[in-house]
């Protein structure tokens, strides 16, 4: 039986082999390393070679969700990505928030490993727990939204994506990967979009309806209906100007990291 809030899968996917398989870690693994940049940075450190190149096909792409993230409630619809980063040559961790999170959930594992390199374009797609390999040649060099046109007239309208455009494919090192196309999320920091091109890895799509058991269902359903208006309310400066939308409130906690932490505000 998977732990609360868990399908307790780690799907593994090698795109030098194309094969994928399915890793069930026991119930103390998911109460230690809770998900999120928490899980990966185990893997990365577990399997990961030192001193490797953030390009080396060694380097693993890690998609995870974690013990909150991605079930279909306000306020828990995001997903990490995290690798080797070409920016720092440390651990690299982006978030990002969208439905690309909650299919990512709804695929039956919480977390996607990709290891290797696949020796042409491709995409990956993960169909309720299934992974298949598409050739994406005819991808390769289109921009984002060109990408996620043809992959839904590819696959069906009703997949969900993280995709990179042309930085991502010319190993630019702060090159973001992108979630839903037009809706313009990124998964923005560390250049995980160039770690995703040195695997020649176009697309994920993501198409799945896995249930994930949840230990109080009515309760979690009374603390989203109490915390939905007030996420609505304190999201409205992040809707409109985005993360900068914070920059007034950091500034007042004297949380911005000026001059490397040495002032945390502006005068």
């Amino acid at each position: 039986m998977s732990p609360a809030g868990y399908h307790g899968k780690v799907l593994h996917i090698d795109l030098s082999a194309r094969r994928a398989w399915s890793e069930e870690p026991d119930d103390r693994f998911w109460r230690i390393y809770g998900g999120g940049g928490l899980l990966a940075a185990y893997y990365l450190l577990r399997e990961t070679p030192a001193h490797i190149d953030a390009f080396d096909p060694a380097n693993l792409l890690i998609l995870t969700s974690s013990v909150v993230a991605g079930h279909p409630y306000a306020g828990l619809a995001r997903y990490t990505a995290a690798g080797k980063s070409p920016l720092t040559n440390g651990i690299g961790e982006t978030r990002c928030e969208g439905p690309f999170g909650v299919a990512l959930k709804g695929s039956g594992a919480d977390a996607l490993i990709f290891h290797g390199a696949a020796d042409r374009p491709t995409t990956v797609l993960i169909e309720e727990g299934k992974v298949s390999f598409h050739d994406a040649s005819a991808l390769w060099g289109r921009t984002v939204n060109q990408t996620v046109d043809g992959l839904e007239a590819q696959f069906g309208a009703d997949i969900h994506t993280a995709v990179i455009g042309p930085a991502g494919e010319a190993l630019v090192r702060y090159a973001a990967i992108m979630n839903e196309g037009r809706e313009g999320r990124a998964a923005g920091r560390a250049g995980l979009g160039a770690v995703m091109g040195s695997k020649r890895l176009k697309a994920v799509a993501v198409r799945g309806t896995a249930a994930v058991p949840v230990a109080d269902q009515a309760g979690l359903r009374t603390s989203v209906k109490e915390w939905s208006p007030k996420l609505r309310s304190g999201a409205e400066g992040m809707h409109k100007y985005g993360t900068s939308g914070g920059t007034p409130t950091h500034d007042k906690m004297g949380n911005l990291p000026l001059k490397n932490w040495q002032q945390g505000s502006w005068p």
